[in-house]
């Protein structure tokens, strides 16, 4: 039986919670980069092959452990605890960044 480790990507932290501010539109465009390496990562393809409409499942192959481990990973990286309920309804990449996006305003 073969057992690779499966590598977690290693993140940076941002600010705390309690010191959010409103995002500016570079601050958008680098965290919508910031989640296209964390899901490449994990789903081991390259950043450039994951646009918007991107389908997480099917285009990409990931399953619903693949999902849990992403969001624990954006969990860490944005000091965020997002609600796992919500995972159901990520399709696509935009999907995952409009979900990030909407704890990060709040």
């Amino acid at each position: 039986m073969d057992r690779r480790k499966i590598k977690t990507p290693q993140v940076k932290t941002r600010k705390s919670a309690g010191s959010r501010q409103p995002l500016k539109e570079k601050d958008t465009d680098l965290i919508n980069n910031e989640i296209r390496v964390i899901v490449s990562k994990i789903a081991r393809v390259k950043p450039q092959n994951i646009k918007n409409n991107t389908n997480l499942r099917d285009e990409l192959g990931l399953s619903s452990l693949n999902a849990m481990e992403i969001l624990a990973v954006l969990e860490t990286k944005y000091g965020i605890q997002i609600d796992e309920a919500k995972a159901f309804d990520i399709i696509t990449a935009k999907d995952l960044y409009e979900l990030v996006k909407s704890y990060l305003k709040t």
